[in-house]
């Protein structure tokens, strides 16, 4: 873990939050960052104006830092293009720290915690601004960082009655800060609203208990979304043997949600890093029957899916995790892309099926079968 010096997560946070992004890009300021000693005194600037402030505080700290122009639209296609005045169009800082870069963005305002978790991710590809430098430097990648972890937990202390479902979302990084800017310019209300549409459209039959929660964490740069609902009718009886229930993996659907097209000819872009939803089913009594155990797994260019069912007899899992490890399709691969999303679309969703008798009935019914056999076999009774 980097370890930053005093004072270096509070001169980030100044800059994010107390310098104001405003730009003006007319004429030579299109290209040309304002000093840091100009952006300090105006308290506002646009990205390289920020960048360029935050690196002057930096390097007054005693560390190696520099501005690094990116490209924010191609990120890692950016290598691919030729050089030109156009190819960037953002900006973010590059700090050495014990010999290893670190890379800053100075206009997320929406970040919370220690320096080293608040690393600009994804943008494929940099140029330092420096003297002598045209190489392009690689960047880091998301692809292996966790962006959105979700729990529902359904909770039946009767099989006869309405239970709970309790929905923990945590969004991390990225989609913590949206959520937050949300906060900031948007009612409550309206978020709450968007936050709960993808479990109410998967559950028709859920109605919220009480009001949503929601807990920004500063210290790793999280918001966890916790909403409570009654399940209402969620049980159907189709075969007169089995409760049948049924689940969605809605965080794994969506970012391998497909557009309505169906042909590109441009690169559709995607969301690296990895994707957690888990469904719990908790039962106030055991139900009859013994534990088993399934899984599906699907690996391609574009992303993996791994599923996995768990049956005990108090409680059912699932545990889903979509992996998205490219950050476009090419349009010559769209084809086969979209057929692979629509083939296993129906592996995140299911059916929990729940014996509608107690261990207690199941013995009973199971004694007085045995009992009946034992006397047809003796000839007390014909079938």
């Amino acid at each position: 873990v980097v370890q930053f010096g005093a004072g270096t997560t509070e001169n980030l946070d100044f800059v994010q939050r107390d310098i104001r992004y405003f730009g003006t890009e007319g004429g030579i300021d299109s290209h040309q960052p304002a000093t840091a000693e100009t952006v300090l005194r105006q308290r506002f600037g646009d990205c390289k104006d920020k960048v360029a402030l935050l690196a002057e505080l930096l390097t007054r700290m005693g560390f190696d830092a520099t501005p690094v122009i990116v490209s924010a639209q191609y990120q890692g296609a950016s290598s691919q293009r030729l050089p030109g005045p156009l190819a960037f169009d953002h900006a973010i800082v590059r700090v050495m720290v014990d010999g290893k870069p670190v890379f800053l963005d100075a206009t997320r305002s929406q970040q919370t915690g220690a320096v080293a978790s608040r690393e600009a991710l994804d943008f494929g590809w940099g140029l330092l601004a420096r003297n002598g430098t045209s190489e392009l430097t690689a960047l880091p990648s998301g692809v292996d960082a966790v962006r959105v972890e979700t729990v529902d937990t359904f909770s039946f202390p009767k099989l006869a009655q309405e239970g709970t479902l309790t929905s923990v979302t945590i969004l991390h990084g990225d989609a913590a800060e949206w959520f937050r800017t949300g906060l900031a310019s948007q009612p409550r209300a309206e978020l709450e609203k968007a936050a709960s549409a993808d479990t109410v459209r998967a559950y028709p039959s859920v109605v919220a208990s009480a009001p949503t929660d929601i807990e920004t964490v500063t210290e790793d740069n999280t918001v966890r979304i916790t909403s409570h609902y009654r399940t209402g009718d969620f049980w159907t009886f189709p075969q007169q043997r089995m409760l049948v229930g049924h689940f969605v993996l809605t965080g794994l659907a969506a970012p391998l949600r497909l557009p309505d097209q169906a042909a590109r000819t441009q690169p559709y872009r995607l969301a690296p890093g990895r994707y957690v939803h888990n469904a719990a089913f908790e039962f106030g009594e055991p139900s009859p029957g013994t534990p088993r155990g399934a899984h599906f797994d699907e690996s391609n260019p574009a992303f993996e899916l791994h599923v996995r069912f768990e049956t005990r007899p108090s409680r059912q899992n699932v545990f889903g995790e979509a992996h998205v490890v490219a950050d476009a399709v090419p349009a010559a691969d769209w084809t086969a892309h979209r057929d692979k999303v629509n083939k296993i679309a129906a592996h995140l969703a299911g059916g929990v099926l729940v014996s509608p008798f107690s261990v207690a009935q199941y013995d009973l019914v199971r004694s007085e079968g045995e009992a009946l056999v034992a006397r047809i076999r003796k000839g007390d009774l014909k079938v």
